[in-house]
């Protein structure tokens, strides 16, 4: 029976996604991960069975990083929640651009598998969309469009900054996701005032 390994697999996956997102996915194999570690060869393959194996553990992981760092505390109203996922979703395709590539553009194989509905569901239930309806003043089936409407805006914005096509400040990336919420919001009959005050935009901006 072979004996406990000395590196935990926690420890391993963290190296290969520090790896990911110094060099690329590409980085990351078997003896890059034991040159990282400064182990042989044997113990990762022993943990992970493979290479097939050690990316699909990579995938878990990077998913379950990036969902950490994007998820929105409970404090404050539904569209304030709601707005702080955007933004913190934007922080991740600014700060960690090889991440957010990886988990959201295919590259891990575990994020966007349901399509559309996946994309502009996942993280925001009946409640939430209820919530909001009733702070906007909106049917909740419009609140629901504005939902889909700004998930689909906002991970647009996220993939043109993590490529690299767009280069922004956070301040500005949050700035332009603000307006759009407000934008949107008029669309659907609330007044310009009101919609500035739910989506956090200035007057005078």
């Amino acid at each position: 029976m072979p004996s406990t390994p000395k590196i935990s697999k926690e420890t391993l996956l963290k190296k290969a996604l520090d790896i990911l997102e110094r060099e690329g996915y590409e980085a990351v194999t078997i003896k890059r991960l034991a040159q990282e570690t400064g182990c042989s060869t044997q113990p990762i393959s022993w943990q992970f069975g493979g290479m097939e194996k050690l990316r699909e553990a990579l995938g878990d992981y990077a998913l379950a990083e990036a969902l950490r760092v994007t998820e929105a505390d409970a404090d404050g109203t539904a569209m304030e929640r709601f707005a702080r996922s955007g933004e913190r979703y934007l922080e991740l395709a600014i700060n960690r651009p090889r991440l957010f590539c990886f988990v959201y553009l295919g590259g891990s194989g575990k994020r966007i598998s349901g399509g559309l509905t996946d994309l502009t569901l996942c993280g925001h239930d009946e409640t939430l969309l209820g919530a909001i309806a009733q702070e906007a003043g909106i049917s909740p089936e419009d609140a629901g469009r504005l939902v889909e409407t700004m998930v689909i805006y906002n991970h647009g914005m996220a993939c043109m900054i993590a490529a690299g096509l767009v280069r922004e400040s956070r301040e500005t990336a949050f700035r332009m996701l603000r307006r759009a919420g407000a934008a949107f919001l008029i669309s659907l009959g609330v007044s310009r005032e009101r919609a500035h005050a739910l989506s956090g935009v200035e007057e005078d901006a």
